[in-house]
């Protein structure tokens, strides 16, 4: 189910952030995944980042997502969450999670990196790109390029 976890891979097709047609103050952007090798698609992964435009970089809400279409639905398969320290972004099992955190299918684990906070885009953006093995994209800090 993992199997393409560590696999090197490359984005193909990246869109660049754009403002979301149904989130006012949304953007996001969506590219396809390749290995990185061969430069072939890996049927039915895509790469998405979204983010949500806060009030101040505080109140950040970055995802960096992996989906998988399977059985023509697009499911979850890893998926880096960073949000505010104080604030509850994830109820599970184990109780809730504060502030950043990650999914791997249905494991979801808190994150707890110097680099992984509101403050740091790119120091968010490249964990996202060492956790899935994805050679780094540019992708402007929306905070400071006014996206």
């Amino acid at each position: 189910m993992t199997d393409w976890l560590d696999v090197p891979k490359i984005v193909l097709n990246w869109s660049g952030l754009k403002p979301r047609s149904n989130h006012i103050g949304h953007l996001v952007g969506l590219g396809e995944i390749a290995e990185g090798r061969t430069g072939i698609t890996l049927p039915g992964l895509t790469v998405q980042v979204e983010v949500k435009a806060p009030q101040d970089v505080a109140r950040c809400l970055y995802l960096f997502t992996v989906f998988q279409l399977k059985a023509g639905t697009r499911h979850r398969a890893y998926q880096l969450e960073v949000a505010p320290a104080n604030k509850r972004t994830h109820n599970g099992d184990n109780g809730p999670i504060y502030g950043p955190h990650e999914h791997l299918y249905e494991e979801v684990t808190a994150v707890d990196h110097a680099d992984v906070n509101c403050g740091n885009w790119g120091g968010a953006l490249r964990w996202f790109f060492f956790r899935i093995a994805l050679d780094p994209i540019e992708i402007p800090d929306p905070n400071r390029h006014g996206l």
